[in-house]
């Protein structure tokens, strides 16, 4: 990202639209159905932790503040 260069409007409605189409999808869908979803995908590079680690639990990921 260049930060000398000031923000477009269509890169700031892209970034719109993407934060709507996630609030969507969390409303919408289980979080569990979720994880299980990420777990069954399979991407050339790692985006889950390999330590161990578990997701936050439902009512965890509720209480965080968007």
């Amino acid at each position: 990202m260049r930060r000398k260069k000031p923000h477009t409007a269509p890169a700031l409605l892209a970034g719109l639209w993407m934060l709507i189409s996630m609030f969507d999808v969390l409303q919408e869908h289980d979080l569990n159905a979720l994880k299980s979803l990420v777990a069954k995908v399979q991407l050339p590079i790692p985006i889950l932790p390999q330590s161990g680690i578990d997701f936050p639990s439902e009512s965890e990921f509720r209480q965080c503040d968007f």
